[in-house]
């Protein structure tokens, strides 16, 4: 696949890559639209300081070179193991932001300020590709809503708070299933 990849400040590089493969509780997704934000133009400019360059990264392990990326949304082509209700061709919104270790203290209250928090495209491979595995945690079904992929892709700061609340509210109840 192609993918726009960070190599330090000012240097970012459309390279082949190989294609991600999902995990344990990620989707695959084909991305359909990705945004740039402050945060990947201040890391061009003067960075890395947000990004997993060069590594390893303390929480994902994330070590080289990165696919930035943290705005994005795709539509589902493979699940890990241990993914439900996600299925092939499903348009999701990504809030790209995560936790780790789910039992932490501040994972369900501030999720963003617990020791195990990471985003998709900051500190580990993000959307700035035509594929990318993420959490299916931080991902949302936005075919309910009416949203087209652009429209989800845009959806920024406070998506993935509204995504994160959503989609661990569903993950509580697939649990509970």
């Amino acid at each position: 696949m192609r993918a726009v990849v960070y190599h330090g400040a000012r240097d970012l590089r459309v390279e082949e890559m190989p294609d991600p493969e999902p995990g344990a509780g990620e989707l695959l997704l084909r991305v359909h639209a990705a945004g740039v934000c402050g945060t990947d133009a201040a890391e061009w400019q003067h960075g890395p300081s947000i990004y997993a360059f060069p590594g390893p990264h303390p929480i994902t392990g994330h070590r080289g070179p990165l696919i930035p990326g943290h705005e994005l949304s795709g539509r589902v082509v493979a699940r890990g193991s241990g993914v439900l209700g996600f299925d092939d061709g499903t348009l999701v919104a990504c809030g790209a932001g995560y936790v780790t270790d789910p039992n932490e203290d501040l994972a369900r209250v501030k999720p963003n300020m617990a020791k195990s928090y990471a985003t998709v495209g900051l500190q580990r491979n993000g959307g700035l590709a035509h594929y990318v595995a993420v959490p299916a945690d931080c991902c949302l079904d936005v075919g309910p809503f009416g949203l087209n992929g652009d429209a989800a892709a845009l959806l920024s700061r406070w998506r993935s708070r509204c995504i994160r609340f959503i989609a661990a509210a569903r993950s509580r109840e697939n649990r509970r299933s």
